[in-house]
């Protein structure tokens, strides 16, 4: 049984989305690992303290018919950087995705933005945001910004074994800056899809064109009005000193996104993202 690994700080923010991983397990049959990534001069965080956090977050589960009560849920505290102890958990526990909320560390603030950064250059599974006014509901309709390329192959059967999971329709979102022909587009998509290993035509998919000034406005609309329960898109790295300049997509979506937001990183070794 795979894992989501939750990283926290024990803010209310962070709280908010370990609460949402728990729901999101259960649906899924995954386990759950929560991490404390400390620095070297913070005291530890006890199994008592642990044990507190953990039933906190558990209260008020009303599991549906056939679902397990709880998701199985471990805990480790780490020293160092972020993004080294994150990869390397992730690694050992075959990690489905990370989890982690968007304040934590506060949204708007460089360092937020700085790990989430260092997380997708350099982890080769999806990490899952969770902003603090999503609230955890069975998830219908998911939103995927696509560039309907072959190196797009192993997300999309990912995210296609996700929907199949929640049981959702996914809406792949092809945002362009001019002129578009849907009919190319879907012809597109339908070659890739027939690629996709257990692909079922039972899967509702569909194709959207949407034209916009440039990719970030698109995929605001896309998080505002379409009314997706989750949006996916892939990370595009960045030298340092661009990044500065100016902030990725994935960063300026998730500053003002309300919705959870699954990003995979483009440069990771996309035969490791998970099939749900």
């Amino acid at each position: 049984m795979k894992t989501i690994l939750v990283l926290t700080d024990f803010s209310p923010a962070a709280g908010h989305a370990a609460s949402y991983a728990l729901q999101l397990a259960r649906t899924l049959k995954l386990k759950v690992r929560l991490c404390h990534i400390r620095p070297e001069s913070s005291p530890d965080i006890t199994s008592e303290q642990w044990f507190n956090y953990i039933l906190k977050l558990k209260k008020g589960f009303r599991p549906r018919s056939g679902e397990q009560m709880h998701p199985s849920v471990s805990f480790t505290c780490e020293t160092g950087s972020v993004e080294t102890a994150a990869c390397r958990l992730a690694a050992e526990d075959e990690s489905a995705l990370v989890v982690m909320g968007m304040t934590g560390m506060g949204r708007k603030s460089s360092s937020w933005g700085s790990h989430v950064s260092a997380l997708l250059d350099t982890m080769n599974v999806p990490l899952l945001l969770v902003p603090e006014k999503a609230t955890y509901r069975r998830v219908k309709r998911i939103g995927y910004a696509t560039d309907l390329t072959d190196r797009e192959l192993p997300v999309i059967q990912s995210v296609i074994t996700l929907a199949r999971d929640f049981q959702s329709a996914v809406y792949f979102w092809y945002i362009t800056t001019g002129t578009a022909n849907h009919r190319s587009a879907k012809h597109k998509l339908d070659d890739l899809l027939r690629q996709v290993a257990g692909y079922s035509i039972n899967t509702k998919v569909t194709v959207r064109l949407l034209t916009a000034r440039d990719a970030a406005h698109g995929l605001e609309w896309i998080s505002k009005n379409a009314g997706m329960q989750m949006l996916v898109m892939n990370h595009e790295h960045r030298p340092l000193l661009e990044r500065r300049i100016s902030p990725s997509n994935t960063l300026t979506l998730a500053r003002t996104i309300d919705i959870p937001l699954l990003v995979y990183p483009k440069n990771g070794l996309q035969s490791a993202f998970t099939v749900f």
